[in-house]
């Protein structure tokens, strides 16, 4: 936990919840169950195949990034609840099929989106990240 403060500025709590412990730590702990592509979904885990996911995945978070440039990032609009955690049975055992399931080049893609949103947003804040 962290904050930010500025003399007469507002006063910005950071925290970081991560139920199974920091990103780094999950990401080494997932380093032996990577897998690049979805075997199901009759992918195609050729290179060409996975090129072409790449690209796919490339497009979508140009669509994304567009998207919210043009409604305003979280940056220059403010804070966005995140109602994603909630104490919901049915999302609790959701969780736990996500922290079993083997991570993908998908994942990482969209990992690396939300830190650099999140970076992008605390810079906007003049925040030293």
């Amino acid at each position: 936990m962290g904050a930010c403060t500025k003399p007469g500025g507002p006063l910005m709590v950071i925290v970081e919840y991560c139920k199974y412990g920091n990103l780094s730590n999950y990401l080494r702990g997932k380093r032996g169950d990577f897998i690049v592509c979805k075997p199901s979904e009759n992918s195609d885990c050729s290179e060409k195949g996975l090129k072409d996911s790449i690209s796919d995945l490339t497009e979508l978070i140009k669509r994304r990034l567009e998207s919210v440039a043009s409604t305003g990032s979280s940056a220059s609009s403010g804070f966005i609840e995140d109602k994603s955690y909630t104490d919901s049975d049915s999302e609790e055992e959701d969780t736990e099929d996500l922290y079993k399931r083997p991570l993908t080049l998908e994942d990482l893609i969209c990992y690396s989106f939300q830190v650099a949103k999140g970076m992008e947003f605390l810079a906007s804040r003049k925040c030293i990240h």
